[in-house]
């Protein structure tokens, strides 16, 4: 299953749904049409390639799409005034050229002996172990947990080339939300369904399921943008648990409604 979100409103826009043969880009291309000319595409490394690339500037649609190492992008000219450049995308004998936004960024975790990524980081980034457990470096008692430094290259790749227009920058920023189409996955399979898989007896059954989960989550996230109109809150701010409890009456009196907003 893959859905298409309003980062704004956290709020799903289309979704598509198939067997565990169908791979998920093959599902994403099938909600193209879910993407307008006014609209920023925003995906992860998974999901951009080289065709999509050529079909969406075909197109006239913009995205700034997150891409690994393994693209090997080669400079197109002289870089840019603020340090982004261009690079060439090849897709079937055509050429369309895209503006690459590089940016460093470094995190601190405590991870637990054994984990992943101190034993084979992906390619690209770049563990250093702090030493001491990462309760103790905060003051609190050693929780057995090894701090971590993990530092990695954000590489994206973007159809919003006038660079004076759009500052990298902000290119940086805008797909930093992304993330908030995590937390719609998240509402979806843990604060609507309480963590519990789907068991309906045939895949026809499950689609239904998944989409009867979809449309409870997008009709909480309707009342949460008529309730952010009203407060001036950003929609994407209200959480969908306290949504939820107001939409179901309590056990004794009226209805109780209250908002909590996320912080961070």
């Amino acid at each position: 299953m893959v859905e298409v979100t309003d980062v704004w409103a956290r709020s799903c826009v289309a979704w598509a749904a198939g067997p565990c043969r169908t791979g998920e880009t093959t599902l994403a291309a099938c909600l193209e049409p879910a993407c307008g000319p006014d609209d920023l595409d925003l995906a992860d490394r998974g999901f951009p390639s080289r065709e999509a690339v050529a079909a969406k500037v075909a197109a006239g649609k913009h995205f700034a799409w997150r891409v690994s190492s393994a693209w090997k992008l080669r400079r197109c000219g002289r870089p840019l005034p603020d340090g982004t450049w261009k690079a060439a995308i090849t897709w079937r004998g055509r050429i369309v050229k895209v503006r690459v936004v590089e940016y460093h960024m470094d995190q601190v975790f405590g991870l637990p002996p054994g984990h992943p990524l101190l034993a084979a980081p992906p390619p690209g980034v770049s563990v250093r172990v702090l030493g001491g457990g990462a309760g103790a470096a905060c003051g609190q008692p050693d929780d057995g947990t090894i701090r971590v430094e993990v530092s990695e290259t954000v590489t994206i790749i973007t159809s919003l080339t006038d660079w004076a227009a759009y500052p990298a920058g902000d290119i940086a920023e805008l797909y930093g939300l992304r993330w908030a189409a995590e937390l719609v996955y998240l509402e979806e399979k843990q604060t609507l369904s309480a963590g519990q898989p789907l068991t309906a007896a045939t895949p026809a059954g499950a689609y239904r399921m998944a989409a009867a989960t979809v449309a409870a989550h997008q009709a909480l996230r309707i009342a949460g943008a008529a309730i952010a109109a009203a407060t001036g809150a950003e929609p994407a701010r209200i959480s969908a648990t306290a949504l939820r409890g107001a939409a179901t009456p309590a056990s004794t009196g009226p209805p109780r409604i209250g908002i909590t907003t996320m912080s961070g």
